[in-house]
Formats: C-alpha cells, sequence, structure tokens
C-alpha cells in the first residue's frame, strides 16, 4: 500500500496487532521477537518514504497542488510510524536509539527533496505570463503557505519558507508594476509604490527588502520623469496689447501654468518619507540625492519662466499705465483702476493667490543645499520685488481713487 511509502492503513493494522499481543498473556511469549520484526519492517518503511520523496526530482510537470498533499501524506504517514516506534521501544528499549536516528534521517531527506522540487517550481523571476501580476503573487502565495505549514509539521525549521521562496516572485511582481505604471505627477508614483507595499504585507511578505530590490529602477523612472519637465519652457515677453487686454493673464495660466510642475519635490519628500523604513543601512533617505536635485532643478525651471514672465508683464504694464502722482482727476483715476483690472494682473496676484502660490513652492527648495538653494533664493528675491511693485502701485491708485 501508499505506492511503496508504507502505508498508514498498514502500519495501523501492524500496530494494533502488537497491541493485541500485549494485551493478550497467550501472546507475549512471541511479544518481543514480534517488535524486532516490526522495527526493520519499520526502517525500512522510511527508506521507502524517503526515496519517494527524492524521487519527485525525476518526475517533469509536478505541481505545488500536488507537493502539498504529497507532504501531507507524508507527514501523515510519519507521524504514524511515530507513534509506532513508541510502542516498540516501550517492549524492547534497545530500537529506541536506531528508529529516533532513522526517523530523524528520513524527516531530513523528505524536507531537503521537497524544498528541492518546489524551489525548481519558483525559479526567481520566472514569467508569469499573460496573468495578473497580483493574481499571479496571490496564487502562489497560497500554495506556498499550504507548502510551509505541511514541511513545518515534518520539521519546524522549514518556518520562513515562504517568505525564501516568495521574494523573488514578489520582486518580479513590484519591479513589473513600478516599471509600467503611468504617472504625470510623483504623487501619482507615490501611491503605485503604496499598493505595492500594501499588496506585498497582504499576502505575508515583508515590503521593505523588495522595494530595496526596486530601488534602481525607481529612480531611473523618477529622473526620466524629472528629465521631461526640465524640458526648456519658453516664456517670450508679453506683447504690449496682451498685458492690458487680458491676454498675458490667459498665456499664462494656459501655457505655463498648466504643466508646471509645482509642489513635485515635496511630493518627492513625501515618497522617500513612505519608503524611509526601506532605506539602506547607511543612507539618511532612501533615495539618492541625485533624484532630489534632478526634481528640484525641473521645478526651479518652471518657477524662473513663470516668475520672468511675471516681471516682464508687470514692467510693461505699469509702463503702460499712468504714475499715481499724475493723476489728478477723478475720471483719469478710474480709467486707470479699470484698466489695471482689465489687464486681470490683480485677478492673478491677489484673488487667486498665485505669488503667495510660488513663496510657498519656493519657500521648500530654498532649503536646499549648495546652488539649487541659492537659486531659489534669487527667484524669491524676484517674486518679492514683483509683489512690492504690485502692491505699491495698486495701493497708490486706490488712495488717489478715494482721494479725488
Amino acid at each position: 500500500q501508499g505506492e511503496g511509502r508504507g502505508g498508514v492503513a498498514l502500519l495501523t493494522a501492524i500496530r494494533d496487532v502488537l497491541e493485541l499481543c500485549r494485551a493478550v498473556p497467550e501472546l507475549r511469549p512471541g511479544h518481543a521477537a514480534l517488535c524486532e520484526a516490526s522495527a526493520r519492517f519499520l526502517e525500512q518503511a522510511l527508506e521507502m518514504s524517503a526515496s519517494a520523496a527524492e524521487g519527485l526530482a525525476f518526475e517533469d510537470g509536478v505541481k505545488m497542488e500536488w507537493l502539498v498533499g504529497l507532504a501531507e501524506n507524508l507527514e501523515e504517514e510519519l507521524g504514524v510510524m511515530g507513534s509506532l516506534a513508541v510502542l516498540l521501544t516501550e517492549t524492547v528499549p534497545s530500537l529506541h536509539e536506531p528508529l529516533r536516528e532513522a526517523d530523524r534521517n528520513t524527516r531530513q531527506r523528505v524536507v531537503t527533496a521537497l524544498r528541492r522540487r518546489v524551489s525548481a517550481a519558483f525559479p526567481a523571476g520566472s514569467p508569469r505570463g499573460r496573468k495578473d501580476p497580483l493574481d499571479a503573487l496571490s496564487a502562489d502565495s497560497r500554495r506556498l503557505t499550504q507548502l510551509e505549514k505541511a514541511l513545518t509539521a515534518l520539521d519546524p525549521s522549514q518556518a520562513g519558507l515562504k517568505q525564501e521562496l516568495l521574494k523573488p516572485l514578489s520582486v518580479a511582481y513590484a519591479r513589473e508594476v513600478l516599471g509600467a505604471t503611468p504617472f504625470e505627477r510623483i504623487e501619482q508614483y507615490g501611491r503605485a509604490v503604496q499598493a505595492v507595499a500594501e499588496n506585498l504585507r497582504r499576502e505575508g511578505v515583508t515590503a521593505e527588502p523588495v522595494l530595496i530590490e526596486c530601488r534602481e529602477l525607481m529612480e531611473t523612472r523618477l529622473r526620466e520623469h524629472a528629465r521631461v519637465l526640465s524640458r526648456e519652457v519658453a516664456s517670450p515677453p508679453p506683447a504690449p496689447t496682451a498685458v492690458l487686454n487680458g491676454d498675458a493673464y490667459t498665456y499664462y495660466r494656459g501655457e505655463l501654468t498648466t504643466q508646471a510642475p509645482d509642489g513635485e519635490l515635496a511630493a518627492l519628500v513625501g515618497l522617500d518619507g513612505q519608503l524611509m523604513a526601506a532605506r539602506p543601512p547607511s543612507a539618511a533617505a532612501f533615495l539618492s540625492d541625485s533624484v532630489r536635485a534632478a526634481v528640484a532643478e525641473a521645478e526651479l525651471s518652471f518657477l524662473q519662466s513663470r516668475i520672468k514672465y511675471l516681471r516682464s508683464w508687470l514692467t510693461q504694464l505699469l509702463s503702460a499705465l499712468p504714475t499715481p502722482e499724475s493723476l489728478t482727476a477723478r475720471g483719469d483715476a478710474e480709467r486707470t483702476f479699470e484698466r489695471l483690472v482689465r489687464s486681470r494682473f490683480p485677478l492673478l496676484a491677489l484673488k487667486e493667490g498665485e505669488l503667495v502660490r510660488l513663496k510657498a513652492t519656493l519657500g521648500m527648495l530654498e532649503t536646499l543645499p549648495g546652488e539649487l538653494g541659492g537659486s531659489a533664493r534669487k527667484l524669491s528675491a524676484q517674486l518679492r520685488g514683483i509683489d512690492e511693485d504690485f502692491g505699491r502701485f495698486s495701493r497708490q491708485v486706490l488712495e488717489r481713487r478715494t482721494a479725488l
């Protein structure tokens, strides 16, 4: 029975016969000899169980479900063999050591053979076909959970098998998702990273070692994102008529603001904080300084283009309008005020708070070390100049309008 593995039914029958011999006085004289003969059979059964497991190396197309079932069956058989060994050694104590050694050796061989076969079924980075990467990982996780449970019953030291074998598959899953997920903002990529980490933990995988394996890939994608953002942005000065009729505002909002990467550095810092637990041991952060510098340069490039445009717009606007000192009649003050409103610069600067928003964005960039921080501080000074010039002019016009 049991296809050369002893068979639970046969082992149970032998145990029942031995118990019967021990219980019936007429059968006791032959009990010791029967125990010794049963011990020899038990050693052969243990050897056959080990050989059956080792024979898996020569079988093709073995499925994980079958391996799990085999491990569970072998654990059941070895459990029955163990109870039989206890019964034998109670009658013949000298059998204890050889049977204990045979059981230990068999369990070791069985576990080694099963682990070897499972490792072959889960090669690192094996292609998962067209199946959804998360579905494939979940299926592998369930099978390995069952197998680890079965192997741990055979040998408690096998705890951790799932983590060991699932890590390469987890890395392959994470690399597939993090390498292919499209994004236009770092915040979007951060959500993808968070989803990967949560999915890994849901499958019982420690996420941090997997994310470390994906660090170079993530940095490559973030650098490419920064490179795309850093393309030169045209910021020609507005035409003289545009500064007064609102066209300068339309151009600013349509061409210079829509694709502006405001907040990308802040999003990168947030992503880095999210990955802090996975940072290399000797590093202060997960992402390298070069990635942060690349994103900061892209953001500075856009800020410089917009501040340059705003400076040109305001300079032309103030040149086209009468100075507050020249407004001697209320009608002149009203017309100047109306022209200022039609330019839509007050709308942009005050109601929409564009200058405040730019100042806040520059605030984080100013904290960067070296040349990047210095460039941000220079832009902040230019922005303050724009704010002061506009504030002074608009305040004086309002005062003249009220006074006349």
